[in-house]
């Protein structure tokens, strides 16, 4: 069993991870990222046209600017492809982060950043209605 010890564990790698990552790393901490995937649900999308600094992008472009930011910095360690499974309150007020391969990590700081996934409401209708009134995200359907 791996068992390792960081100054911070980011659970998650959409926007929100990869900036927490690289905020991280510009401090000088030892961090850690648990992820997926990088991109988070924005991977789906086929135009993002509310990112900042980019009038149109592809979820994966996204997701690939991400992962290279990320990637571009010292002090982290990725594990891609990997789940957490379990947190639980360690000695000395410290975290233990398991994952679904058997990792075990340990961190004075834990950031969750797992975003959100879109649900479908399983009603009447739905499908035939998907895409021409019904929306599953609203700031990104609110244009149609």
């Amino acid at each position: 069993m791996n068992q390792s010890h960081y100054d911070t564990i980011i659970v998650g790698a959409g926007p929100a991870g990869a900036a927490a990552a690289v905020y991280a790393a510009r401090k000088k901490l030892k961090t850690l990222v648990i992820t997926e995937m990088f991109g988070g649900q924005s991977i789906t999308s086929s135009s993002i046209g509310n990112w900042i600094g980019e009038i149109a992008i592809s979820g994966m472009q996204l997701s690939e600017k991400l992962k290279k930011h990320v990637e571009a910095q010292v002090n982290i360690e990725i594990r891609e492809h990997e789940n957490v499974v379990g947190v639980s309150e360690g000695p000395n007020c410290t975290y233990e982060v398991k994952s679904d391969r058997g990792g075990s990590y340990w961190s004075k700081t834990l950031i969750v950043a797992t975003g959100a996934r879109r649900r479908r409401l399983n009603v009447p209708g739905e499908d035939k209605f998907d895409g021409k009134g019904i929306a599953f995200c609203s700031t990104c359907d609110a244009p149609f």
